[in-house]
């Protein structure tokens, strides 16, 4: 390698075997002429670092007027700490003295390499260009000192004027976008990736005066990071200060290496977030289809049916009258079912509870089920186990709970507490863990026959230091986890909130931070009106993993969550537990008389179903508080204003509604005001109207799903003649006929009364049919 000042063995040459090459012809410039910078630059970007110690003093896109980042807070680019070694830091080296700083730039690879020297650390930082608008960062670090560097930063505490910066993109499910005013209240946000709040990458996106950026890490798996943005008071203004500590626990005389860190400038976020898809292969993991085979269809076509068995207390036996109630296909999740309820006895789930019956009445229950044309997943949590669980209390001979735990960096079990229920956190490389969480996937799907598994926690817990002797490094608690999902990934899992690189094994993600208005919780994290959501997650992965809004989420059904279900791209499922009246209680008014439960019933395999699997293409600002999410086939207006109805075409979306249609014109969906110009009903309480319109070449098919009654207006479709014959029937549920409809007819309209209720019997939808285009034998849609 051709060095300016310094040619740089041993780790150096380890860090720059790891980096990519680049292809020939990169145009990065390299220039240290001036006295106490050198820059690294390319038509995308400027990277000033100090002569000195190798801080960044700014970052620039060339077309902007001001810098996107002010540079290195405290003018250190990297730093390391942990709670017996202290901190050392890239600001603490110099080119004279013991703690030597010195840099070298080879053209050929186009690399910057800083090499930093001295008695408490040696480091190298590699630099590379990759393309005209982005630049890798690596780090490896060798410990000198007698203590452990728990953390390392990386790069450290990048500054951010607050009064330039407009919108930033955190990865939390399925992505929340802070607004100026986020910024303007001094607020700060960080997490830890994977999992904890949501997290779904290692990721940031940033807009400001100066211009995009993204950062980014790039490699097969993930690593221990907390980041986020810090607000910190300066002497003349604020500032954000981004923060990046990865989890290293680098003991005395080891060697670690950072993932590379990408910074992608001046592209939009959908560009930013296509390429870290590409870059971190998240492409290549199988497809939907190619995950979930023949069951495809059934499975995106079914609601989940969160079953609360704590709260509905229904005997597996009895659960006949409720299952001839339930749509077909539905997702079946029973939950809260175990020994002693919700959260205890893990990792025991079986016998359930013994006012629901014994296993085999579960099995049973599932069997029914499966005959009916439904599937079921129950609610199970392999990472969390109760001392008091049949299994923490038989642990083989000479073993103990601490064998079994997760042990954090002061030698102790972790031991978590949940709504006053405690479990130890067990290590998923302990071979006893490891057997104990097979026996469980024997039993609840080879033997009791179940066709999905929820496993609660795997995607939403924060990873932390696991000491176990099991464990391979310090930082692997999560790794273990993934090795679990590879083990049993045939029996199709899912879990709460997830990650990217679960992606590779899951069928489906429970989780996200919807925008509903805004309780304490995200209040608190964000600010009431700071933020919104952003499809970041879906944009990723939704052509590989299902999403859908919490499994234990209780307001599921409502008009804010299916707006946001719609606009994100997620599935959709429902709570079925009446507090008021028995789910068993049939017909109009009745336990499953509700119109959350008949809106999903309907949305997910009459409209959602159409395009799950499709990726998000785009994701646009139409007006203020109006988007647009275009699929492959399909598009979503979401209106979020709750006050103020929008015009799409001939419709008026209600306040707070939304509007999905087909690209083919067959599908109209929403929640309106007006359809096709004519004013809907106003309902005293209500005021909105769920449609769903299909059109085929001799049938219409028109569903108000909530079922309040009102007068309707329908275009038909071009090629139906004045002369054709029509007809207008009422469906049941089953998709019986309940009768005709009287209606009025002009050459291109027709306008009928839509009932709820005909003979007692609730309304599921009606049909226009065109007698003279369809076969008078054939039976109405169901």
């Amino acid at each position: 390698m051709a060095i300016g000042r310094w040619t740089a063995p041993g780790l150096c040459g380890l860090l720059l075997a790891m980096l990519p090459s680049v292809a020939a012809g990169v145009p990065a410039r390299f220039d240290d002429s001036p006295a106490d910078v050198f820059r690294l630059s390319d038509s995308g970007y400027e990277i000033a670092f100090r002569k000195t110690d190798g801080a960044i003093t700014s970052i620039r896109i060339p077309s902007a007027s001001l810098p996107i980042s002010a540079g290195s807070n405290k003018g250190c680019l990297w730093g390391a700490y942990g709670a017996s070694a202290g901190y050392v830091g890239g600001c603490g080296y110099s080119p004279a003295g013991t703690e030597r700083f010195s840099y070298a730039w080879d053209p050929a690879s186009a690399t910057l390499t800083m090499t930093y020297d001295g008695s408490r650390a040696r480091t190298i930082v590699a630099v590379q260009a990759m393309e005209p608008n982005a630049v890798d960062f690596s780090l490896t670090i060798e410990n000198r000192q007698n203590g452990r560097l728990d953390w390392v930063l990386f790069p450290s505490e990048l500054l951010f004027e607050e009064s330039s910066l407009r919108e930033v993109l955190f990865p939390i499910l399925p992505g929340v976008a802070v607004q100026k005013s986020f910024f303007d209240q001094n607020r700060t946000f960080t997490t830890f990736y994977p999992g904890n709040n949501g997290a779904f990458a290692d990721f940031l996106a940033i807009s400001s005066e100066g211009g995009e950026l993204a950062v980014y890490a790039v490699g097969s798996k993930p690593h221990p990071l907390n980041s986020g943005l810090a607000h910190v008071d300066s002497a003349t203004e604020d500032r954000s200060i981004y923060v990046r500590a990865f989890g290293a626990a680098v003991a005395k005389g080891a060697t670690w290496q950072t993932p590379r860190v990408r910074f992608r400038f001046g592209e939009t976020w959908l560009s930013s977030v296509n390429a870290f898809r590409t870059d971190n292969g998240l492409d290549s993991f199988a497809s939907l289809r190619t995950k979930l085979g023949s069951r495809y269809d059934a499975i995106v076509r079914a609601p989940v049916l969160k079953l609360d068995m704590e709260k509905m207390k229904l005997p597996f036996r009895d659960f006949g009258v409720l299952l001839e109630q339930l749509p077909v296909p539905s997702i079946l999740h029973p939950a809260a079912y175990g020994p002693r309820w919700h959260d205890e006895d893990y990792p025991d789930y079986m016998p359930p509870h013994p006012s629901l019956g014994t296993t085999e009445e579960y099995a049973a229950m599932v069997r029914d089920a499966h005959a009916r044309g439904m599937l079921v997943m129950p609610y199970t949590n392999p990472t969390a186990w109760d001392e008091e669980s049949p299994t923490m209390r038989s642990l083989p001979s000479g073993m103990t709970f601490r064998d079994v735990s997760v042990i954090d960096l002061d030698g102790k079990p972790v031991y978590e507490v949940y709504f006053g229920k405690g479990t130890f956190t067990v290590s998923p490389w302990v071979p006893f863990v490891i057997q104990r969480v097979e026996q469980s996937h024997r039993q609840m799907s080879d033997e009791l026959r179940n066709d999905i598994i929820f496993e609660d926690q795997i995607g939403a817990r924060p990873w932390m230091f696991d000491l176990n002797p099991a464990s391979p490094t310090p930082m692997s608690y999560i790794d273990g986890w993934i090795e679990h999902t590879r083990r049993h990934r045939d029996k199709l899992l899912t879990t709460e909130m997830g990650f990217d690189f679960l992606g590779e094994t899951e069928i489906g993600f429970f989780g996200a931070t919807p925008r509903v208005p805004d309780d304490a919780y995200n209040a608190d994290r964000f600010g009431a009106g700071n933020w919104k959501s952003w499809p970041f997650a879906p944009l990723l992965l939704r052509d590989k993993v299902l999403f859908y809004v919490h499994n234990l989420e209780e307001r599921s059904s409502d008009k804010a969550t299916l707006r946001f279900c719609m606009a994100m791209g997620y599935m959709l499922h429902y709570a079925v537990h009446n507090p008021f009246v028995p789910v068993t209680r049939r017909g109009p008014g009745g336990g499953l008389d509700t119109d959350g439960f008949k809106i999903v019933a309907q949305l997910q395999p009459r409209v959602v179903a159409r395009y799950a699997g499709e990726r998000i293409l785009a994701y646009e600002t139409l007006a203020p508080g109006v988007t647009k999410s275009t699929f492959q086939t399909h598009s979503v207006i979401a209106n979020w204003n709750d006050t103020e109805p929008r015009a799409a075409g001939p419709h008026l979306i209600a306040p707070g509604g939304w509007m999905v249609t087909s690209d083919d014109g067959t599908l109209t969906a929403g929640v309106f005001r007006s359809w096709n110009g004519v004013p809907l009903r106003d309902v005293p309480g209500y005021g909105d109207h769920f449609i769903i319109e299909e059109r085929g070449p001799s049938e219409i098919r028109f569903a108000k799903p909530a079922e309040v009654d009102s007068d309707v207006t329908i275009v038909l479709p071009p090629g139906w003649k004045a002369t054709d014959p029509l007809e207008v029937r009422l469906h049941a549920l089953d998709g019986s006929i309940l009768g005709t409809a009287a209606f009025t007819r002009s050459a291109d309209r027709i306008a009928f009364h839509y009932e709820r209720v005909r003979n007692d019997t609730l309304v599921s939808h009606y049909t226009i049919r065109n007698t003279a285009r369809g076969s008078s034998k054939r039976r109405a849609a169901g």
